[in-house]
Formats: structure tokens, sequence, C-alpha cells
């Protein structure tokens, strides 16, 4: 099926809000909307390709548009992705359905259920069911993930369609799509770093609300075909995010030079930049980073003094198959930092191991940097391939 017409190529600059992305068009900077509202962090990168369209006049009389531009998709390892997370639905209603449900007799779009609205309505062979579908951009490693965002709303339909399965008793069911824009997804895995509330109903509604998987490709004219209608869906790392043990890196930003007081360290001359620090925490990881991004606390650690004066502190929870070998695993994360930033902060966070330093400087946002977030991503999804071959 024709999911959009061949793209005009542009190059990712920056994305200021949620709905918009900056983009070099013909050695022009436009503005495209954004039609996703993931965070996309590891194909929205300076310079990465995109596909736009050019949007459509407004109808006489309707609403004019801030952009020119409409975001449809990116080039991404060798691949076409799909960005344009709404019409993850004309794929199902145009592919999916008609493979998953061959027999269905009536396919009602934006079905109302009680306090909810359900993307389907299905009858198929004498039973009746509500689908939602999830679109799902997030690849790597061969692990396809949703969501890459904390999804409040979609914790809270799944929750919906486990009580109407529940109260259906047989008589009607529940189904959450999942389909994966990337064709190298080899499996699913709910996403335990960015939302493990999600990621734990996803486990406690499974017997409820049957879960899907498919992955389509996309190519270069916009014509999309599904890849495999059946991509098994794997649980396993769910207890991980249970255990909430692994390692994290913040980030901590700093918007002018400043003089610091770090507990024995002293005071310490920190530039205006970046700084990325590697911990970890066993049975106790998500308490710990509530911890860090705190400011009402008193100063203990040697991160403590950096968050409470940093301008802004973000973090990146990675949860591990293997608690007891969270400290090792930190100090290998400091390890991996040394090789892709512009220097270390000697002694800092690391007084009760041989690494010299767990605080590291970038100049630029390491947000925009491949090196930063292919680490992240290869300690989120690497590794956990290689936990679950291991198994």
């Amino acid at each position: 099926m024709k999911l959009f017409s061949p793209g005009l190529e542009a190059s990712f600059v920056s994305r200021p809000n949620r709905f918009l992305v900056v983009a070099k068009y013909k050695g022009r900077l436009v503005r495209a909307h954004c039609p996703n509202p993931g965070r996309v962090q590891e194909i929205l990168l300076p310079g990465a390709p995109l596909l736009l369209s050019r949007a459509e006049a407004p109808l006489s009389g309707g609403p004019s548009r801030k952009t020119e531009y409409t975001l449809e998709a990116a080039r991404y390892k060798g691949k076409i992705i799909p960005l344009y997370s709404g019409k993850a639905n004309l794929i199902t209603r145009n592919l999916v359905i008609p493979s998953l449900f061959p027999r269905a007799e009536k396919v009602i779009a934006e079905a109302s259920a009680g306090r909810s609205r359900f993307d389907f309505y299905i009858e198929n062979e004498g039973s009746r069911f509500y689908l939602e579908v999830k679109a799902c951009t997030l690849c790597e490693y061969g692990i396809a993930s949703f969501p890459d965002a904390p999804t409040e709303r979609g914790t809270r339909h799944l929750l919906h369609l486990a009580e109407i399965a529940n109260q259906g008793a047989g008589a009607i069911g529940a189904h959450v799509l999942f389909v994966l824009m990337h064709p190298d997804a080899g499996i699913f895995v709910p996403a335990i770093h960015t939302d493990p509330l999600f990621s734990r109903t996803l486990l406690h509604v499974r017997d409820l609300v049957k879960v899907h998987a498919v992955s389509v490709r996309a190519d270069e004219s916009g014509e999309v075909s599904l890849e495999n209608s059946a991509v098994p869906v794997c649980y396993g790392p769910v207890d991980w995010a249970i255990r909430n043990a692994g390692i994290y890196f913040l980030v901590c930003r700093l918007d002018s030079d400043r003089r610091i007081t770090v507990g024995s360290l002293g005071p310490l001359e920190f530039r205006a930049g970046f700084y990325i620090y590697a911990g970890s925490g066993k049975g106790i990881l998500r308490s710990r980073i509530s911890r860090h991004l705190s400011k009402k606390k008193k100063a203990h650690w040697h991160i403590d003094y950096l968050t409470l004066a940093a301008d802004g502190v973000k973090a990146f929870p990675v949860y591990t198959a293997r608690p007891e070998e969270c400290g090792k695993l930190e100090c290998g994360a400091a390890e991996n930092l040394k090789d892709i930033t512009d220097f270390p902060v000697p002694g800092f966070g690391a007084g009760g191991c041989g690494c010299g330093s767990h605080l590291f400087y970038m100049k630029e946002d390491p947000l925009r940097s491949a090196a930063f977030t292919g680490l992240v991503f290869y300690c989120r999804y690497g590794t956990m391939r290689e936990s679950l071959a291991g198994n």
C-alpha cells in the first residue's frame, strides 16, 4: 500500500518541541510538522536523512498550518523507517487486519467503549473484540520496543482493554497490536528502560488481552508491505525492571562556568557544558535516580553536589539481567564514556574502584551525539540481545 508519496530529501537539524522539527532542505532551513509523539532519539540526530512531504493547502475557511512540510520517514541503517505514527492505523486496516483476521465481517474504526476510544472494533468468525494499535519505531540490535517515552495513556488503554475482556467473560475480547516500522525486528520486548510501568502492565494483562506484533517494510516510493505478521513477543526482560537493578547515565547541564565544592574533593572548577555520570543501583535503581533528579536532598555523594548545582539533569536507566554484576557494569559504562567524551573529572564518584572517574565532560549536548546515544542503546539492547541469546 502507498503510505506516502516519494519524499523530499532533507537532513535533520533540531527538534524545538515534540511536534516540530527543523530540517535542511535544498540548502535552507525549513520547519516540518513531526507527527510522532515519541522521542525517536536514535534516529533524530544532527544530519540524519529525512523524507518530508509538502503540506496540502488548508480547506477554505479551515485553520492555517504553521509548517510547510510534514515529516514522513527517515533513512536509518539502510532502511526507510516511517515516522508518521497515526498512519499505523492505515497499515492495520489495509494490511494487518486482512492478514490476521481474513474473515472479518465487520471492522469499525475509532470505536467508543465506555470511557475510552479504541482504534478498531472487529467481528470475526463469531468473535467480537476491540483492537488498539501502537506504532513502534524503536528497533535496536533486532529488538523492537515500545514505548520510547513514558505513556500514561497507553497504560490506561491496556487496563481498560483488560477490564472489558474480563467483564465480557468471553462475549467480547481485547487485542493490542504493535506495528513495528522496522523490517529487521526479530522480537518485540516491552520498553522496560523507558516505561517500566507500561511494561509491567502489558505482562500483567496478557492473559486477558491478546498481544500481536507485526513488522513492515517501506521503500523509497512510500510503498509499505507486511514483513512479518507474527513477530515473537518476549516478556522475560520485564522481570529485570521488576527486580529494579541496573546502571544509569546522568546528563547534567551547566549553562555557565561554575566553582562547586564537592565533598572530600573540595572546590572544583566546572566548565559550562555537559557532564555525564555513570552509576548503578541493585534493587533500588528507580529510587536512586529519583534522588538524583530531586533538588530537595542533603548532599552526600559526589554526584549530589553537581545535581544540586546543575541547570538541568536527565537520567537514562538501563535494567540488567545480572543484578549481582551492577558494580562491574557501572565501571564498564564509565570506561566506555572515557572513549567518547572530552575529558574525565579526576576522582569523581570512583572512590571504591580503580576507574579514576565516573564523571566525564562533553562540550556539546550528548543527546545530539551519535556516540552517546549509541552507547545508551548498546547498554539497553545490545546487552539485552546477548542475555536473551545466552538463555
